[in-house]
């Protein structure tokens, strides 16, 4: 009797969420911000022939001793690159660095799909000065490429928590006395609520559906920016993230 043959079931390797990765950072504007704000995670610093002594002197200006490698021929780079082992924090980490805190800001995403959109995010809350964006661990795109290529040196100054379960985390962050403001369509005007709470998290959802109903339920109120035409519902969310950081950040950080 003939007998099929079996097929194995493929074992896929899951990946810990929170492990170091190697990834690139591209352009000189991108490594400037890892050798200044994060030098320890740099392994290597590439440059082609042109922009050796350029790359030379940007690593004593920093005070990082590394040799500046040949760039490889492989493909298309930047003019000078640096690779770096990059990792999300726990939100163990996230409670440490926010403790005693009396005025923050920290932006939450819900299940955001695109890499590049992530990237968007954490470089315009690098950018005024947002120390921490929470992110679920699940269903959600965390460090890739194209999101440190976007981001741009952001990953140098703000940190992605990665959690399990963003509910319980944020509604950990509102026993510490921050209040959770979710963007929504159907939200109250953003400009109303601007001043009112001294720690505040502004979540963002999916770039589809937006927030998860239970991420909703879990906000301490809903915002949302009006438009200024009937043309279109709404807007991109790396666009949005900017208007409400943008908004909230100066009235809250010190």
């Amino acid at each position: 009797m003939n007998r099929k043959p079996e097929h194995k079931k493929s074992k896929i390797k899951k990946v810990d969420p929170l492990s170091k990765r190697i990834f690139l950072a591209e352009g000189i504007a991108a490594v400037r911000e890892y050798l200044k704000y994060k030098p320890e995670i740099i392994t290597d610093v590439f440059a082609d022939t042109k922009n050796h002594d350029k790359a030379v002197a940007l690593l004593k200006e920093f005070g990082v001793a590394k040799t500046v490698l040949p760039m490889s021929e492989d493909g298309r780079h930047a003019p000078i690159e640096a690779s770096i082992e990059l990792a999300p924090v726990d939100e163990y980490q996230l409670f440490a660095d926010i403790e005693g805190k009396e005025n923050d800001l920290i932006v939450a995403v819900d299940h955001i799909t695109d890499p590049r959109n992530l990237g968007a995010i954490m470089r315009t809350a690098a950018f005024f000065g947002v120390k921490h964006v929470i992110a679920p661990s699940k269903r959600q795109v965390l460090l890739t490429q194209a999101s440190v290529a976007t981001a741009q040196g952001a990953f140098a100054v703000t940190d992605l928590v990665c959690v399990t379960n963003l509910v319980r985390s944020l509604r950990e962050l509102q026993q510490k006395g921050y209040w959770v403001l979710g963007a929504d369509m159907d939200g109250e005007a953003f400009q109303g609520v601007i001043g009112e709470y001294q720690k505040q998290i502004i979540v963002l959802g999916n770039e589809e559906s937006g927030m998860s109903r239970l991420v909703s339920d879990a906000c301490d109120r809903t915002i949302s920016i009006e438009s200024g035409s009937n043309n279109l519902e709404s807007l991109n969310v790396s666009v949005a993230a900017g208007i409400l950081i943008n908004a909230f950040s100066p009235k809250c950080l010190t």
